[in-house]
């Protein structure tokens, strides 16, 4: 099997090259996976019209959309994609309730496609993969109504809370996210894996990138979304860090 990556530039702000896609697809068709909204860097990579004209194109290749983070985009914000699958037997749509819905422990999730493709997937895996618990709980996520709303609200605010106290000291750059997440790079020549570090003596998590396929990014480090105490914590502790770097 021969996987090919699609480059996303910092520059351009992480935009997908839709023409680069078509090129490639142009040359032979295949399975196209796209995280939407993408991690790390929290952007849509692509929307509806662009993905109705992929999969009017090239109608024998095959589009996996994981969708494991738009719940955090509201529907009047972005059309989600999932009522194209009986349209397009070539379109896929994931979705997981480990993130909006903060049910990571269930591991329960779930895949949209036409029958055809469902019955063959059926025939490749086992009877016992999700039990009564997963079933009830995912259903009783879906059945509340006031969730979702709230989640997009606070994660909105603390997306904000985050960027505003990033972005004061300076050096930083947080790249725009409509997920709970926010990627951040250094300007100035600082590592991301240093920061991490020193983090961590206070017992703060944060994600940093190991090298792939001869890229490396140092710089980089990504930030997930807490509570408004929790935010201001971070944002305190790296005050701290970053304040005593430039002293050194």
């Amino acid at each position: 099997m021969h996987v090919e990556l699609l480059p996303l530039a910092a520059s351009d702000d992480f935009v997908l090259d839709i023409a680069s896609l078509e090129a490639r697809l142009e040359a032979g068709d295949g399975l196209v996976y796209l995280v939407n909204p993408n991690n790390p860097t929290g952007n849509l990579l692509i929307h509806r019209p662009d993905l109705v004209r992929l999969l009017k194109n090239f109608p024998q290749s095959r589009f996996w959309i994981d969708e494991a983070y738009v719940q955090y985009i509201d529907p009047v914000e972005h059309q989600y994609l999932s009522d194209l699958v009986p349209r397009h037997k070539n379109l896929l749509v994931g979705r997981s309730f480990s993130f909006a819905y903060g049910l990571a422990g269930v591991r329960i999730g779930y895949l949209l496609a036409q029958p055809e493709f469902i019955r063959e997937l059926e025939e490749k895996i086992t009877n016992y993969r999700l039990g009564g618990l997963q079933e009830a709980i995912a259903i009783a996520a879906l059945n509340d109504p006031n969730h979702l709303p709230s989640l997009r609200a606070d994660t909105e605010k603390a997306r904000n809370q985050l960027t505003r106290g990033l972005t004061s000291f300076g050096a930083i750059q947080v790249f725009r996210s409509q997920a709970n997440f926010l990627l951040c790079r250094f300007t100035d020549g600082r590592r991301g894996s240093d920061l991490a570090r020193r983090l961590r003596h206070k017992k703060i998590s944060i994600k940093i990138f190991e090298p792939a396929l001869g890229e490396t990014y140092d710089p980089y480090f990504r930030i997930t979304t807490g509570l408004p105490h929790e935010n201001a914590y971070l944002l305190q502790h790296m005050s701290e860090i970053l304040a005593a770097n430039r002293s050194t």
